[in-house]
Formats: C-alpha cells, structure tokens, sequence
C-alpha cells in the first residue's frame, strides 16, 4: 500500500493547526486577554517551520520517510522555540538571545532545503498535477524565508506579530486550493500501475508515440546516456514534452523521469551481475557505464527498484550459477 499521500495529507493537517497556533500568537495584545490561551497558542505553533519542510519533501520527494534525519530537523528546528517557551510560562529562567539565532539560521536552511528540493526535481517530476502544486509550495516556502528574515530585523513586537501572520496567508491559500479541487490525481498525486500486458492505458493518440519510444529504449539504448533529460528523448520520439511525460506516466506509471530510466539501466546491470565472467568488475563501474552518474544514486536506485543491494543481487545470483 502506497503511504505517501496519506502521510503528505497527515503532515499537512498538522501544518494548518499549527499556524492556527501562530494566528492566535499574532493577534494584538488586547484580543489575547489569556495568558494560559496564548501560552497553548505559541506551543502549537513552535514546528510551524518543520513541518512546512516535512510537507514539502512529503510531495517532492517519492521516497521521503519521517526518520532520523526528518526527525534531527524537526528537533533541531524546535529545540530553541521550546525553550523560549518554557522560559515563557515560569519553568525556566532568561533564554541566551544567542538561541534565538541558532533557531532562525536552522529555521532558514530547512526552508531553503525545501525550496532547493522543489526546484531540483520539477523536471524530473512526470506528474502534471504535483508539477503545479510544487509551484505553490515552493512559493509558501519563500514567503516564510522572507517572513522569518524580515521579523528578524525588526524590534518592534506588534510588527513582528504583523509580519508572522503574513505566513498564514499562503498556508491557508495552499489548503483551500487542496479541498477546492477535491480530486484524487491532485490531493494524492497518483501514477497508474506499473505497466503490464494486462494494464496499459496508452490512448489510441500516443498509440504510435509509445512504440515508437519502446523502440527507441530498447534498441538504441539512449539511457546509457548519464545526462538524458526527458526533451531529448521527446525529441528523439518525435513528441512534445508533456506528451511523452502523459505517456511515461499515465500509461507506464511511472512518478518520474529517473525512475523510468532506471528501469531500463538496472534491468542491463542485472543481466551483467548474473554473469559469471563480470564478476570480477566493480560494481561501480558497471553502475557508471550504464547511465548512472554516482554510486549513491545506483545503490538507492537497485535498493528500491530489486528489494536488495547490487552486492546480495550479485551473491545469490553466481551462487546460483
């Protein structure tokens, strides 16, 4: 069972209950009469700026899990707005302002992560529905790097108030966009199923665009090619851009352009693993000859796409022999 749109769904909902917790910090002091409401409000609100960078890798990120390294961020984010807050309600004295510091400049590198993210991988995303919605996150993470920077500069704390609040307004845009268009290719960004004889979907107007591909990938080998991008090979097909990523998506299920490819380069490297007379070349450089750019992406690729290294691949299949 796929859980990435759910978990994208889960980390959201969280997101907007807490910048309802900032929306209340931000309101002035005369309408917050409660100091027991306002100390709720600024603890619900301290993982606004984590959880804005768990959503956004959740959407751009096919493989993004919640673990240690999402968690060292989200505390790492956290750890300073905390113990403000604690310092806030009486349980801990003066906070050093150097805190203060520490948390904008790791609350700018998440955000800025987030913005790099969705922006290195918009090409490489074949779903046209999360290739928009990339767009609005993305605008929602500048809005909050330039909310964060702008508050920094300034004393005055209605001011501050005033310029935090302006993060509510993309976050509540971005949710209403989200329920406005209730649909499942837009809420859940999902791909068909990985093709088979049984469940190709190509329509009969990409009928000729897809043999024509197939025929590309299986005889000339364009993958090889470390640098492919996707309009070369539409070139190549002879087919717009947005045609051949409807074809690659829709009709073969893929979620992007990467992991088509490397459908093709690993189905070659297991070929060359099972064989007995390269088993003495280095995993690596059969990897690079055969379109990967680096050992990391190969091994992350294999992992996923095999359900084992190239390494355990290899063993069982020359043990085999």
């Amino acid at each position: 069972m796929d859980r990435r749109p759910s978990q994208s769904k889960t980390i959201l909902i969280l997101l907007v209950i807490s910048v309802s917790g900032l929306m209340v910090d931000s309101l002035p002091n005369e309408l917050v009469t409660s100091k027991s409401v306002e100390a709720v409000a600024k603890l619900i609100s301290i993982p606004n700026v984590g959880l804005i960078w768990w959503f956004a890798l959740s959407v751009f990120d096919d493989n993004f899990q919640i673990k240690r390294l999402a968690w060292a961020g989200m505390i790492a984010e956290t750890s300073g707005p905390i113990l403000f807050w604690l310092s806030y309600i009486g349980a801990i004295g003066l906070v050093p302002a150097a805190t203060g510091y520490v948390t904008i400049a790791i609350a700018l590198m998440l955000v800025c992560h987030a913005i790099w993210v969705g922006i290195a991988s918009y090409r490489d995303d074949l779903i046209q529905p999360r290739r928009r919605v990339r767009v609005w996150i993305v605008v929602l993470a500048v809005v909050a790097l330039g909310v964060v920077l702008i508050a920094q500069l300034t004393t005055n704390r209605d001011v501050t108030r005033l310029l935090r609040a302006g993060l509510i307004f993309p976050v509540s845009i971005l949710f209403l966009f989200w329920l406005t268009r209730f649909q499942s290719s837009i809420l859940d960004f999902a791909a068909a199923p990985k093709a088979s004889s049984e469940n190709l979907s190509i329509p009969a107007k990409n009928q000729v665009a897809y043999q024509r591909l197939i025929k590309i990938m299986t005889e000339d080998r364009p993958y090889l090619d470390p640098d492919l991008s996707i309009g070369r090979l539409a070139a190549r097909v002879g087919v717009p851009t947005h045609q051949l990523r409807t074809i690659i998506n829709q009709g073969l299920g893929f979620r992007n352009f990467s992991a088509f490819l490397a459908r093709y380069r690993i189905a070659d490297i297991k070929l060359l693993l099972s064989d007995i007379q390269n088993a003495g070349a280095p995993i690596l450089t059969i990897a690079l000859n055969n379109g990967f750019s680096s050992i990391s992406t190969f091994n992350r690729a294999f992992k996923n796409e095999v359900g084992q290294t190239a390494s355990q691949f290899r063993s069982l299949a020359l043990e085999g022999d």
